[in-house]
């Protein structure tokens, strides 16, 4: 929404919440399963995570009733960054999340034997991501390195910038390396610009650049 909350889905005339009900009662489960993860992954990245949590439930009852074979690598990659920060901010449910962050790595880890290209700094993101989890600060510092050095030998501006942010988050809590920090937040935000996702770097900015921000 590019005016309201940008982790709602909108066009001119158009009620998400309507839309995923038509989908959900006319048995469109696909459909309703690919939204609620758009949902999800939009909550994430604005940092809404209790609608990302409920959203996610949403789409795990959905991909339930429309399983896939071999599951979308977006979602896979997405499920597995949520289940990682949940773990970190809630306490709730937390082993049902971390069989998510792990069944998600290993998904990552077996694409990336069949296609480094497009699978390796997602594989380095998401080991960063379970260290951070688990408290290994030092192997979580490398991952985070390895994700970035890796997204942007393969031209994937957009993580990339999603993987200095995080790594900015690391570095601002777990490290408590604030100089380190602000680098990595400034790059993210100057990657997101030049993505075109001008509403996530003005959020970014915000919550991490602004004098005001209580985040660093």
């Amino acid at each position: 929404d590019p005016e309201g909350t940008p982790t709602v889905l909108c066009r001119d005339g158009f009620d998400m919440e309507s839309f995923l009900q038509q989908a959900e009662e006319n048995s469109f489960a696909n459909l309703h399963r690919h939204c609620y993860f758009m949902c999800f992954l939009l909550a994430y990245l604005f940092d809404d995570m209790e609608r990302a949590r409920e959203m996610y439930h949403r789409y795990d009852k959905a991909e339930k009733s429309f399983p896939l074979t071999n599951p979308l690598p977006d979602e896979v990659f997405a499920s597995g960054l949520l289940a990682t920060a949940t773990v970190r901010s809630s306490e709730d449910n937390a082993l049902f999340w971390r069989r998510i962050a792990h069944d998600s790595h290993s998904n990552v880890c077996r694409r990336c034997e069949n296609s480094s290209w497009n699978n390796q700094h997602r594989m380095h993101l998401l080991t960063a991501e379970i260290a951070y989890m688990n408290g290994d600060a030092e192997a979580a510092a490398v991952s985070y390195g390895l994700a970035i050095t890796s997204a942007g030998e393969h031209k994937f501006l957009h993580e990339k910038a999603l993987a200095y942010e995080r790594a900015g988050i690391f570095y601002a809590d777990a490290g408590h390396d604030f100089e380190e920090a602000r680098k990595h937040f400034e790059l993210a935000h100057s990657s997101y610009l030049e993505w075109g996702a001008t509403r996530k770097a003005s959020d970014l900015a915000s919550k991490f650049l602004s004098p005001c921000s209580q985040n660093l």
